[in-house]
């Protein structure tokens, strides 16, 4: 304010605004609050569709200056909206998104970086269980960029199958959730060591209802003997984190399911419970459809809610392969014992 020689005030529109947005968690309205609705003489207002502090912006000689909130789901929206209606011009360049589930950031972000193009800029953020690739070209069209990435990615199967979109802006369990409802695919899940964080990934997503079945949460070995039928020899003699338990659960949720797409996982999220043979991390990954079934063998040795959430997104990016590349992968093993990876 002082920069541009305005003074503050509060706008009561906004401060209105707040008040309703604040009694849906509360009758009570902190004074601290009134902050957020403080604003700069002869500022517009950038609405904030999502939290409660809005934005505002001005111009000062020449040039605009804009406020935003510094919450990133907050700041991004507002970003975008404001853009969108200002009519500003900003930077003209080629960008291409890249969403991969499923690998380590440092074996996506060595890949890529491997196209050894000049012309091409490379930026990742990883997520947990997920990474985001920008990748940017001042001088080549998008066109260029994009034939340019395709061509370095169908050279690695591995990272062909990781890939999930070439969308800003998506998650993705949303992506996955859409293509489940493309190819009107159902999907069923039975959750022990992630307790529903599949389910709950799934659920975040608007329109999961048109192919979610739902899930059991069976984290007590009690629960997966009398919910999914899983025998009790199995879990004395294979242990609750087994092959053989996993297809067990994974025969518990297809039968009473009947989903085309069905998913068991067990493991040890730790910190305790883990062995020289199924050391903390260890996690059985198992999945059925209308024409195949395979069980995988993973180790995230890592903390708790991380492995959790390690795994949660590794299930996604099984389902998503299957979608997108059927089922003739797996046709190399000749049985279901065979097909654990």
């Amino acid at each position: 304010a002082s920069f541009c020689d305005k003074k503050i005030s509060i706008n009561p529109i906004q401060q209105r605004i707040i008040k309703e947005k604040l009694q849906n968690f509360s009758s009570v309205f902190p004074a601290e609050n009134n902050k957020q609705a403080m604003y700069i003489e002869d500022s517009k207002i950038i609405s904030n569709p999502i939290g409660t502090a809005p934005g505002f912006y001005l111009k000062k000689s020449d040039k605009l200056i804009a406020a935003f909130p510094g919450v990133p789901t907050e700041l991004d929206k507002m970003l975008d909206d404001f853009l969108s209606k200002s009519g500003i011009k900003t930077q003209k360049k080629s960008e291409i998104h890249v969403l991969s589930v499923g690998l380590p950031e440092s074996l996506i972000d060595q890949y890529f970086s491997e196209i050894g193009n000049p012309k091409i800029s490379i930026g990742t953020i990883a997520g947990f269980g997920y990474v985001k690739l920008r990748i940017s070209s001042e001088s080549l069209s998008n066109n260029e960029l994009q034939s340019i990435i395709n061509n370095h990615i169908n050279k690695n199967e591995l990272i062909k199958r990781s890939l999930f979109c070439f969308e800003d802006k998506k998650s993705p369990e949303e992506v996955l959730v859409n293509r489940l409802i493309e190819n009107k695919l159902s999907l069923s899940t039975a959750e022990s060591c992630t307790g529903g964080m599949i389910g709950s990934l799934i659920t975040s997503v608007s329109g999961a209802s048109q192919v979610y079945w739902g899930g059991v949460i069976s984290y007590a070995n009690d629960a997966k003997q009398n919910l999914l039928k899983v025998p009790g020899e199995i879990i004395t003699n294979k242990g609750a984190v087994s092959f053989e338990c996993a297809e067990e659960m994974l025969k518990g949720i297809s039968k009473i399911s009947n989903t085309d797409i069905s998913i068991a996982v067990t493991g040890i999220a730790g910190p305790g419970g883990g062995s020289r043979e199924k050391p903390v991390g260890t996690v059985f990954i198992a999945m059925e459809t209308r024409d195949y079934r395979a069980i995988y063998k993973f180790c995230y040795g890592t903390e708790r809610n991380l492995f959790r959430r390690f795994t949660s997104y590794k299930v996604l990016s099984i389902i998503n392969e299957y979608i997108c590349f059927g089922n003739n992968y797996y046709e190399k093993w000749p049985s279901l014992q065979d097909a654990i990876i």
